[in-house]
């Protein structure tokens, strides 16, 4: 007598599983790692923007008429130019805060000056996400050049 009964078997059902299961993992992963990569490119675009515009508005609105000391962040000095900064003056772009450092490297021996704008995620400046250069001519008597 023959068993002509149709259906999956519990051995059949259970391999279906473990590779449905394999799928399924292997997917979320991918979707997780997807989403990973684009927090962190939306946070470098962010950052290369404003390291842009801040580059540029201080160029703009340069009023130093000496040479600070080196590792002095002139920032402050120029948080006037922006809005919507925090109470700690870092953007908040996205519901995230950058923070900013502008240097400034001066050469006696030449007449431009090094702006260097960097743009940290952490008020710790431990992780740099973008940095700019320009020139700046330091102003001699408050005159613009």
């Amino acid at each position: 007598m023959k068993n002509s009964s149709k259906g999956f078997t519990v051995i059949e059902l259970l391999i279906a599983f473990a590779v449905l299961s394999i799928v399924v993992v292997g997917a979320i992963g991918f979707f997780t790692q997807g989403f990973q990569f684009t927090s962190y490119n939306e946070d470098k675009l962010s950052a290369v923007h404003l390291s842009s515009l801040v580059l540029e508005k201080v160029q703009e609105n340069f009023s130093e008429t000496a040479c600070p000391s080196p590792d002095t962040n002139l920032f402050p000095n120029y948080q006037h130019l922006f809005e919507g900064l925090d109470v700690n003056g870092a953007f908040v772009l996205n519901e995230k805060r950058y923070f900013i450092t502008l240097l400034l490297y001066c050469d006696p021996e030449q007449s431009l000056q090094t702006l260097h704008v960097q743009v940290f995620d952490s008020v710790t400046r431990e992780k740099l996400l973008s940095q700019n250069f320009g020139y700046v001519q330091l102003q001699s008597g408050g005159s613009a050049s």
